[in-house]
């Protein structure tokens, strides 16, 4: 018994070590579909160089260098993360206003997660004039699309202007998904 589990450990081993090559040869395919002009694989090689994964290291100059190119190419997913590094000021200088301008092209074409952060902008004027009612309509296209945050945010804009109906079901869609502020703020309500 133990002479099998000592082969299952060396099994393992040699299995993640012979997939380091593995790695290195998504990154240079990956690379390739890139330089190519491939939006999708553009998008990927930002995603590897923000994180470190893929066979690259991790560098935040090169993620907005191939992020940029994916979202001058249209990529909703990419034109939101390029907001989010302008916004953090990861691997650029920190800009409010770019990050809006990056934000608002993803969420234009629908990327939930980018209607989500502009509507942040909105709510606490980063980058633009707050608006509360601008915020809340990029809060209302992105918990539609079943982002748990912005079900809880159009539920705690519903609570304060006096709709507590309207609130709760928001609130328990967020919370179905696992949002503990959206449940906290359901067992707030349970019992008033």
């Amino acid at each position: 018994m133990k002479f099998r589990g000592v082969v299952i450990v060396v099994v393992l081993f040699v299995a993640v070590l012979s997939s380091q090559p593995l790695f290195a040869a998504y990154s240079t395919s990956l690379r390739e579909r890139a330089e190519n002009n491939d939006s999708e694989a553009q998008f990927n090689l930002g995603l590897s160089y923000e994180y470190g994964n893929n066979g690259v290291e991790k560098n935040l100059i090169e993620a907005v260098k191939w992020y940029r190119k994916s979202a001058n190419l249209g990529n909703a997913k990419a034109q939101f993360c390029l907001g989010v590094c302008y916004a953090n000021g990861n691997g650029v200088v920190q800009n409010y206003a770019e990050a809006v301008k990056w934000y608002r092209r993803g969420a234009e074409q629908g990327c939930k997660e980018a209607q989500l952060n502009l509507g942040v902008c909105y709510e606490y004027g980063d980058g633009v004039d707050k608006d509360f009612k601008e915020a809340l309509t990029w809060y209302f296209k992105a918990a539609l699309q079943g982002n748990d945050e912005a079900q809880y945010k159009v539920g705690f804009w519903l609570l304060m202007a006096k709709k507590p109906d309207e609130a709760v079901q928001w609130l328990q869609k967020s919370a179905k998904q696992g949002n503990e502020r959206a449940k906290n703020a359901i067992k707030a309500i349970s019992e008033q």
